[in-house]
C-alpha cells in the first residue's frame, strides 16, 4: 500500500507534548511508540511511532476512522505546538484512553453530533441479590451547551434486551425481539422542549452514568458454566433536547449496524462489581 503525507492529527502531537515540558532535540529523542491492541469487541488497533526527526508513522490494522499507513511531521516550533494544544481546548477528545481506567474497558453503543453513549465491559450486581445483573452506560456530551435527556421511562434508555453464553465472544445464532424506534413526531418534539424548559428531562452535563437491571440469574447461573463468554444484547432508544433542538438515538439495526455493534461481550468467569452507593439505577 503507497503511504500518503498528511498533516499529524493534533492528537499524537499533543501527546508527545503532554510527557514533555518542551521540544526534545532530535539528537536526543530516538524513537517514542504508543500501540493500541485488540480487545474481545471492536476497539481500535492501531500504532504510532514518533521519531527524533520529528517524523510521525501511523499504521491501523482495524476498527478505525483512518486508514494506514500514514506519515506526518510534528511542528518545530513551540508556537505552532501551542496553537494547536489551544485549538482543542473546547473540544474534548472522546476515545477508548478517555473511559479506560485500570481494570475496564469500554466501547461505543452509538453516537450522533449531540451524544456518545458507551457501555462498560464489567457487569454489576447487589451484595444480596442473585437473580439479576445491571450494566453500567455512561453518556457525554458532544455539544458545549446544556443537554438533557429524558430517562423516565426505562424502555426509552439502553438496556439489556437478551444474554447468552457462548463460547465464542459472538452469537452464532440471531433470534430476538427488538423494538422498533419511535419516530420524533411535532408533537414529541414540543412536549420535549417544554420538559426541557420545566427541568423534567435530567442533564447529561459533562457526562451521565446510569444502570440497568437485567434478570440473568446473576452470580449463581448454572448456564454460565463451560462457556467462555456472556454476549450481552442491547436496545433501545434515547430522546433529548437542548431546549431548541431534539434529538434521538436508538440502536437499530440498519445502515449497516448490527449484532457487533450493540452486543456487550464480557469475558467468563465474570468479575461481579458492587453497585456503587449512589447509582442511578433503573429496575427491569
Amino acid at each position: 500500500m503507497a503511504r500518503r503525507h498528511i498533516t499529524v492529527p493534533v492528537f499524537f502531537i499533543l501527546m508527545l507534548a503532554a510527557g514533555c515540558p518542551s521540544l526534545t532535540p532530535a539528537k536526543e529523542l530516538r524513537t517514542v511508540s504508543v500501540q493500541r491492541t485488540a480487545c474481545y469487541g471492536t476497539c481500535p488497533v492501531y500504532s504510532v511511532s514518533i521519531h527524533g526527526s520529528g517524523l510521525v508513522e501511523y499504521s491501523e490494522e482495524r476498527y478505525v476512522d483512518v486508514p494506514g499507513p500514514e506519515t506526518g511531521r510534528i511542528p518545530s516550533d513551540r508556537g505552532s505546538l501551542e496553537k494547536l494544544r489551544a485549538s482543542t481546548k473546547q473540544e474534548p477528545v472522546l476515545g477508548p484512553d478517555t473511559l479506560t481506567s485500570a481494570s475496564a474497558e469500554w466501547q461505543v453503543l452509538a453516537q450522533d453530533k449531540f451524544i456518545t453513549a458507551w457501555v462498560e465491559r464489567r457487569l454489576y450486581r447487589r451484595p444480596e441479590d442473585t437473580v439479576s445483573f445491571f450494566v453500567h452506560v455512561r453518556i457525554y456530551s458532544n455539544v458545549g451547551r446544556k443537554l438533557s435527556i429524558d430517562l423516565r421511562d426505562r424502555y426509552k434508555l439502553f438496556y439489556p434486551n437478551q444474554w447468552t453464553p457462548h463460547l465464542r465472544p459472538a452469537r452464532d445464532l440471531i433470534d430476538e425481539h427488538r423494538i422498533t424506534p419511535a419516530n420524533l413526531s411535532p408533537e414529541l418534539r414540543s412536549r420535549l422542549v417544554a420538559d426541557f424548559h420545566a427541568g423534567a428531562l435530567i442533564p447529561v452535563g459533562a457526562h451521565l452514568d446510569y444502570y440497568r437491571e437485567f434478570f440473568g440469574k446473576g452470580p449463581e447461573n448454572k448456564e454460565l458454566l463451560g462457556a467462555h463468554f456472556l454476549v450481552v444484547s442491547m436496545d433501545g432508544q434515547l430522546f433529548l433536547s437542548d431546549g431548541e433542538v431534539v434529538d434521538t438515538l436508538s440502536l437499530q439495526w440498519e445502515n449497516g449496524k448490527g449484532p457487533k455493534d450493540t452486543d456487550l461481550v464480557v469475558p467468563l468467569p465474570i468479575e461481579w462489581i458492587l453497585l456503587p452507593k449512589e447509582a442511578k439505577v433503573f429496575k427491569e
